[in-house]
C-alpha cells in the first residue's frame, strides 16, 4: 500500500512539473513576461548572495574566525533591491509612454486608412505604417534594455 502512495506522489509532482513548465511557457508569451523574467533574476541574484554568505559563514566557522553577520548583508541588499525596484518603475514609465505614443499613431493610421481613394493608397499606408511600428518597438526594446542593464550595474556598483 506504501508503494502506491510513493506512485501517486511521483506522478503528481510530475504533473505539477508539467504545469509549471506549462505555466511559464504561457508566461513567456505574455506581456507580463518581461516583468516576471526581471522578477526571477532577482530572485536567483538574492539566492546567489544569500548562499554565498553562507558558504563564506561556513569557512569562517571552520576557520576559527568571526562569522560573517547579517548586518553586513542588509545594506547591499536593501541598495541592491531598491535599485531593481526603481529600475522597474522606470521600465513602467517607459512602456506606458510608448502605449501612448502607439496609440495615437495607430489611431492615425486608421484615420489616413478610412480617407484611402483606392487600395494601391491602402497598400502604401498600411506598408509605411508597419515600419514605423518596427521602427518604434525596436527602439523602445532599445530603451528598455538600458533601463534594465543600468539597474544591473548600480546594483553591481552596490555590492563591489
Amino acid at each position: 500500500m506504501a508503494h502506491a502512495h510513493k506512485k501517486a506522489f511521483r506522478s503528481d509532482a510530475v504533473h505539477d512539473t508539467q504545469e509549471k513548465i506549462a505555466a511559464q511557457a504561457a508566461m513567456a508569451n505574455t506581456p507580463l513576461a518581461f516583468w516576471s523574467n526581471m522578477a526571477e533574476m532577482q530572485r536567483r541574484y538574492f539566492s546567489t548572495l544569500a548562499g554565498e554568505a553562507a558558504e563564506k559563514t561556513e569557512a569562517a566557522v571552520s576557520a576559527n574566525v568571526t562569522e560573517l553577520r547579517p548586518a553586513e548583508i542588509a545594506p547591499a541588499a536593501t541598495a541592491i533591491s531598491q535599485n531593481w525596484m526603481a529600475a522597474a518603475t522606470e521600465c513602467q514609465r517607459e512602456i506606458t509612454s510608448f502605449m501612448s505614443e502607439r496609440m495615437t499613431k495607430n489611431q492615425a493610421f486608421l484615420a489616413s486608412a478610412v480617407a484611402a481613394h483606392d487600395v494601391q493608397q491602402l497598400v502604401q499606408l498600411q506598408a509605411g505604417w508597419m515600419q514605423q511600428t518596427a521602427q518604434d518597438y525596436t527602439n523602445e526594446i532599445g530603451k528598455l534594455t538600458d533601463i534594465v542593464k543600468n539597474g544591473a550595474d548600480e546594483a553591481i556598483a552596490v555590492t563591489a
